[in-house]
C-alpha cells in the first residue's frame, strides 16, 4: 500500500524501512542526497515510499522470488537502457538501492584504470576476505601490467612484476609468459601475444566479469544479469520446442509468450529417396557446409551424396574398402576428410578423390565414436576396447589416454576443448540372488540337474567428464543400473 510523504520526511505509516542489502531504504527526493548516504540519479518531484507486506515479489508463488533481488535487477536494466531518472524514482519508491557507493565507485575506477583507488573501495564494502583480496589483486596486478606495457611503459611494469605479481602468484607458467612479454616490439604485439585486447578494447570489462567470482552477487550483481536470465529462459524454451527447426540465431523471442514453432514449419515431406546402398543405413552426417552428406551401411560401404545445381542427388564417391559394416562417421572442419569406422578399424577419406589416406587399426574392439578437435589439428576416437586414442590430423601419429572406467558408445567435445564428454557401461561384476559378489570376470556357475543360479552381471550407464589438457576425470554421472 503507498503512503503519502510529509514534508519533514515522515510516512504516513509511521514505520521507517530497512532492506536486506544493509542500506537504509529512506524515502528521500530523487536527485537528492538519501539517508542511506547514497545520491539518487536525476533530479524530479518527491517520491512517496510504498510499503509491502512480505519480502516476496509474489506470496502466492512456490519459487519464492525476493523482491528485493528482483527490483534491484529491474534497477540495473533500467540503467542498462539509459532510464537513469526512472531508476532514481524506482529506488526512491522501493526503499532498495542497487548497489553501494563503495561498489559503484569501484566499477567506476576499474573501467578508468584506477587500480589503487579500485583496491580501497572494494575493501571499504567489508565483503571480501583476506584470501579473496589476494586474488582480487594479482587480477588487477595482471591488468595493470599488460596497460603498462602497452603504454611501453616497461620501467614501471617491470615494477608491478616483480613488487605486486611474482611474490604472491602461485601460478608460474603465467608468471614466465608474462615476463616474456616484457620481450615484444610493440603494443601491437603485447596484444597478440597475450590474447588480450588493451586498455581501449573490452578487457577492462573482462576483468570486472573475473573478479565478481571474489564478490558476492548480492553485493555487486553481474553485468547484464537481467539479460542472462533471458537468454537462459529463451534456451530453455529452444530445448522444450518439440518441432524446433530454426537457427538460433533467427529464433523469434518475446516477452509476451513461450517460444513455440508451429509443426507446419517443420520437414514433413519426403523430396528424395537416395538408392545406393544394398543393406541397412546406420548411420548420417551432414558436411559442415551443407554441401555433402555422408551415410555409413551395414553393407560395408559409406556414400558421399551431393546436392547438384537443380537440386537432384549424386551418388558423389562410394567408399567400399571396408573389411566389415560402417559405423561412425565424422567430418574434418574444412570438410576435405571423412573418418570412417568399421569394427576396430578407422579410415580416413579424401572428400574430393574418395582415396583412402591411412587405416589406423590400433583399437582392439568395435569403434563407437569419432570427433574432430574444435581447432582442427586433430581427432578422438573411443571403443569398447576402455580406450581413447588421440590422433594428429593426418592419423599419423597417436596417444592413448590410457584404459577409461567404461566401454566407451559415444563422445563429444566441448568448443572451447577443455572438456571431453564420454558415455557408456561398466560392468560391474558377477552376484547371486543374495546379493553376495562373485569375481568380477568368473563366470556362473550351473547346478547339477536343476537352472542355473540366479546370477548376473550387474551393468551401470555413466556419463564420465574429461579434463582436456589433463586427461583426468574430472566428474561422472551414473544413469541407471541393470541386471
Amino acid at each position: 500500500m503507498a503512503s503519502s510523504s510529509s514534508s519533514n520526511g515522515v510516512y504516513s505509516n509511521g514505520k521507517t524501512h530497512f532492506s536486506s542489502n544493509g542500506f537504509d531504504g529512506g524515502s528521500g527526493l530523487a536527485g537528492s542526497s538519501n539517508s542511506n548516504g547514497l545520491q539518487k540519479h536525476g533530479k524530479g518531484p518527491a517520491v512517496a515510499r510504498v510499503s509491502l507486506p512480505g519480502d516476496l515479489l509474489y506470496e502466492d508463488s512456490e519459487l519464492g522470488v525476493s523482491r528485493e533481488e528482483f527490483v534491484r535487477l529491474l534497477l540495473q536494466g533500467l540503467r542498462d537502457v539509459g532510464y537513469m531518472q526512472s531508476a532514481a524514482t524506482l529506488e526512491a519508491e522501493s526503499g532498495y538501492v542497487m548497489e553501494s557507493v563503495e561498489v559503484r565507485d569501484f566499477r567506476d575506477y576499474v573501467l578508468e584504470g584506477n587500480w589503487g583507488k579500485a583496491e580501497a573501495a572494494l575493501l571499504r564494502t567489508g565483503m571480501i576476505d583476506e584470501h579473496e583480496m589476494m586474488n582480487v589483486k594479482l587480477l588487477i596486478s595482471k591488468q595493470k601490467y599488460l596497460e603498462l606495457l602497452e603504454a611501453k611503459k616497461t620501467h614501471a611494469a617491470l615494477q608491478v612484476l616483480r613488487n605486486e605479481l611474482a611474490p604472491y602468484s602461485v601460478d608460474t607458467e603465467l608468471l614466465h609468459n608474462l615476463t616474456s612479454l616484457i620481450m615484444c616490439s610493440d603494443p601491437e604485439d603485447v596484444r597478440q601475444r597475450a590474447g588480450w585486447d588493451g586498455a581501449s578494447g573490452t578487457s577492462r570489462h573482462q576483468l570486472l566479469n573475473d573478479l565478481q567470482q571474489y564478490i558476492s552477487p548480492s553485493v555487486m550483481i553481474p553485468r547484464r544479469r537481467f539479460l542472462t536470465l533471458l537468454e537462459q529462459a529463451h534456451q530453455h524454451q529452444v530445448q522444450r520446442c518439440i518441432y524446433h527447426n530454426l537457427p538460433a540465431t533467427v529464433t523469434p523471442f518475446s516477452l509476451y509468450t513461450d517460444h513455440q514453432c508451429d509443426k507446419i514449419g517443420f520437414p514433413r515431406t519426403t523430396t528424395n529417396i537416395l538408392t545406393g546402398h544394398g543393406d541397412e543405413v546406420w548411420n548420417l552426417e551432414w558436411s559442415h557446409d551443407g554441401t555433402y552428406l555422408a551415410s555409413a551401411s551395414r553393407d560395408k560401404s559409406a556414400i558421399i551424396w551431393r546436392v547438384k545445381e537443380n537440386g537432384d542427388w549424386e551418388d558423389f564417391r562410394s567408399l567400399r574398402e571396408h573389411p566389415y559394416p560402417v559405423g561412425c562417421l565424422a567430418w574434418s572442419l574444412d570438410d576435405a576428410v571423412l573418418l570412417t569406422s568399421s569394427e576396430n578399424y578407422i579410415k580416413l577419406w579424401v572428400v574430393k578423390t574418395g582415396v583412402c589416406l591411412r587405416t589406423l587399426d590400433e583399437h582392439t574392439d568395435t569403434v563407437t565414436a569419432l570427433a574432430w578437435l574444435p581447432d582442427g589439428s586433430g581427432f578422438l576416437s573411443a571403443a569398447l576396447d576402455r580406450k581413447i586414442i588421440q590422433w594428429d590430423h593426418a592419423g599419423a601419429n597417436s596417444s592413448s589416454w590410457g584404459t577409461t572406467a567404461i566401454r566407451v558408445t559415444d563422445l563429444a567435445i566441448t568448443p572451447d576443448l577443455t572438456r571431453v564428454v564420454t558415455i557408456g557401461m561398466n560392468q560391474i561384476g558377477h552376484y547371486d540372488s543374495t546379493s553376495r559378489r562373485g569375481n568380477p570376470g568368473t563366470q556362473p556357475n550351473s547346478q547339477a540337474g536343476g537352472n542355473p543360479p540366479a546370477t548376473g552381471v550387474k551393468t551401470e550407464n555413466r556419463m564420465v567428464i574429461y579434463d582436456y589438457s589433463s586427461r583426468e576425470v574430472e566428474s561422472y554421472v551414473v544413469f541407471f543400473q541393470f541386471l
